[in-house]
């Protein structure tokens, strides 16, 4: 069901409520407040609050969305699950990499073949908005096409590989 969107209102009230509950934050405000200059609805664009632990962050945030009437959805977050993926951890931040398990994730090989397939074939299936079973099954001779230039590692490569046999199939049945 569709939010109203919440007015800017009395901008300069607004800003004068805020100091006077944040006064240290005062170019904090001004700064946010500088997306709803002469806009008649509330439309920030991102703010990530940073700072030492008990400064105040999620009270302002807290404040901010009651003064302005708009809906806070604030999480603690010991029940969100991520899995995050990066190539290398060389350019994240330590505080980041602290907060994250790293593990090493390791790279099929061709004996891995039969088992990747068939998730990537129904993959494929699903971006062209098909069932599953309207692509056929690979041959033997697709599976040697293959597993020749397929030499492990990026199973991207191996799905493009896939999708360059559907596609040879689909030109070969429309010709005929």
């Amino acid at each position: 069901m569709p939010i109203a969107l919440a007015p800017t209102g009395d901008l300069p009230a607004r800003r004068q409520q805020l100091i006077r509950e944040f006064p240290y934050a005062v170019d904090l405000v001004d700064f946010i407040l500088g997306d709803l200059t002469s806009k008649p609805t509330v439309h920030i664009r991102p703010v990530l609050l940073t700072g030492t632990p008990g400064n105040g962050k999620t009270h302002f945030a807290r404040r901010f969305a009651h003064v302005f009437g708009l809906h806070l959805w604030s999480v603690d977050c010991s029940h969100i699950n991520y899995i995050a993926t990066a190539n290398s951890i060389d350019p994240l931040p330590w505080p980041l990499r602290d907060r994250l398990r790293i593990v090493a994730f390791p790279e099929p090989t061709t004996a891995h073949l039969d088992a990747l397939m068939p998730p990537l074939l129904a993959e494929i299936a699903t971006s062209r908005s098909l069932d599953p079973r309207f692509i056929v099954s690979l041959t033997d001779e697709d599976r040697t096409f293959i597993a020749k230039r397929w030499k492990a590692g990026s199973v991207r490569r191996l799905a493009r590989l896939l999708e360059a046999i559907i596609n040879a199939r689909e030109r070969a049945m429309l010709k005929h």
